[in-house]
């Protein structure tokens, strides 16, 4: 499996099995997208930037059906970890709905912690998610609202 920064050439491979249903183009040239590469097919890409408060925010992982349960998304959120590490970021953020197992499962595995709840852009919720990217234990400090 080959991991790197997706290129043009990689979009139609991204847009063949692109659930998510966006033009992937602008983020390709912008730097934003991360592809795995198997067999010399693109097997799955991730999308990540600096939108979410200037924090490394993972936006969408996609795996193609063909190449699911291989490792894909565990090495592309990997990848994307490095390259926010690498510029000393201290945490990166990601979420999902609260009704894909499949991915709240694998936040859990790999060392993810629920930061929020977001109601109202979805039917479902969107959950935050955060990792460290250091060994310090994350901590949370509690929020207290005045009304």
């Amino acid at each position: 499996m080959i991991i790197r920064e997706a290129t043009l050439e990689d979009f139609p491979g991204i847009d063949a099995f692109d659930v998510f249903a966006r033009d992937r183009k602008e983020e390709i040239k912008r730097g934003e997208i991360i592809v795995a590469l198997i067999e010399d097919k693109v097997a799955g890409y991730l999308t990540h930037n600096r939108s979410f408060y200037d924090r490394p925010f993972v936006q969408f992982v996609c795996v193609n059906k063909e190449f699911r349960q291989r490792g894909v998304a565990r090495r592309l959120y990997e990848q994307a970890e490095k390259i926010y590490k690498d510029e000393n970021a201290e945490l990166i953020f990601s979420s999902t709905e609260d009704d894909n197992a499949i991915m709240l499962g694998f936040f859990e595995r790999h060392g993810w912690q629920k930061s929020g709840v977001i109601h109202n852009i979805q039917p479902q919720a969107e959950i935050l998610f955060v990792k460290k990217l250091n060994q310090n234990e994350l901590t949370f400090e509690p929020v207290h609202y005045r009304v």
